[in-house]
């Protein structure tokens, strides 16, 4: 009985051992796979002991290439570990998600009781639209995914709720607006190189005008009216039409602009429904890195970003036949 019991002890501390051993190798193997900058806001978010203890859980690990582009937020998020934890629990599923299991699910499911959505393509397996570089690995008790951007939760902003541009000058936002993307809608359906010109008028209104070119080359235009809404800030509107309709009446929507370039040169446009979302820029091509910061824009706000698409361009030149225009004499109320 006796070598019973020295044996169950021996046996259970071998256990124990282990299972130190291996929790205490869990920032020595983060190190190996040269994931230094998440460590060190581990360490600062003082989340070491946590993770080096954590059983069964999924990491998903964001690159050291990650944190190229926001060197600058670093110093912030390590002053702040309350933000810095939140930001990092949502980097950890609660149990073992395999990348097979993931997909499976569709989603992983996070620390902080959001979500990562999962899917793939034949460009590889995406987290939250980020590629996933590594996937699998072990360390300790952990599962790890390495992803090529930091995460940033969606609902950092409540579903029901989007945060506009502090100010904005509608003088400067006037003028002819490229659409780069958008979220698929009926009323652009068969329209290419679609444009929106912005004009302030006498009563401080705005008037618009959308322009697309069909695939047989016909101009189609749509005249509508803007009023703003917040007089504080600028940056919300309601229009008589979003974005134009074939056959529209007295249709009014919310028009919300999220983010604006230094120089005007791009704006993220959004509905509160967050079933509307634009992506302008002043010239009909916008750098891949703009595009990427102003998509991060639009997640943070929680518009679901995969639904994006590309604006359509004609590829050959059509002789353009000018199209009987729709109009809206009346201005929308506020």
């Amino acid at each position: 009985m006796n070598f019973y019991r020295v044996s169950k002890t021996l046996f259970i501390g071998l256990i124990i051992l282990s299972q130190a051993a291996m929790a205490k190798g869990v920032m020595k193997k983060l190190k190996e796979l040269e994931l230094n900058t998440l460590v060190e806001l581990i360490a600062a978010a003082e989340m070491t002991e946590e993770i080096e203890k954590a059983r069964n859980l999924t990491l998903v690990a964001p690159s050291e290439d990650a944190f190229d582009d926001i060197e600058g937020q670093l110093k912030s998020l390590k002053n702040n570990p309350s933000e810095l934890r939140d930001i990092l629990n949502y980097h950890i599923g609660i149990k073992r998600y395999s990348i097979k299991k993931a997909l499976k699910d569709g989603e992983i499911k996070t620390l902080n009781g959001r979500i990562i959505r999962v899917k793939s393509n034949s460009a590889g397996v995406f987290l939250e639209n980020n590629i996933v570089v590594y996937r699998n690995l072990k360390a300790g008790g952990l599962t790890v995914h390495v992803i090529d951007e930091l995460l940033i939760p969606n609902e950092t902003i409540p579903y029901n709720e989007i945060k506009p541009v502090d100010s904005l000058d509608l003088e400067q936002y006037q003028g002819k607006w490229y659409e780069i993307e958008k979220f698929p809608n009926k009323f652009e359906e068969g329209c290419f190189n679609v444009t929106a010109d912005y004009t302030l008028n006498k009563k401080g209104k705005v008037n618009v005008l959308n322009t697309c070119v069909k695939s047989d080359g016909t101009i189609k235009t749509s005249k509508g009216k803007a009023s703003v809404k917040n007089k504080k800030t600028n940056s919300q509107l309601k229009v008589s039409f979003v974005p134009f309709f074939k056959n529209f009446g007295l249709f009014s929507g919310d028009y919300n602009v999220l983010a604006i370039g230094k120089n005007y040169e791009y704006a993220l446009v959004g509905s509160k429904s967050k079933e509307f979302l634009w992506i302008l820029a002043r010239d009909p091509e916008i750098p891949e890195s703009i595009l990427k910061k102003v998509r991060a824009i639009a997640a943070v706000n929680g518009y679901d970003i995969s639904k994006l698409e590309p604006t359509p361009k004609l590829t050959t030149e059509q002789p353009e036949q000018p199209e009987q225009e729709d109009s809206i004499n009346e201005l929308v109320e506020e």
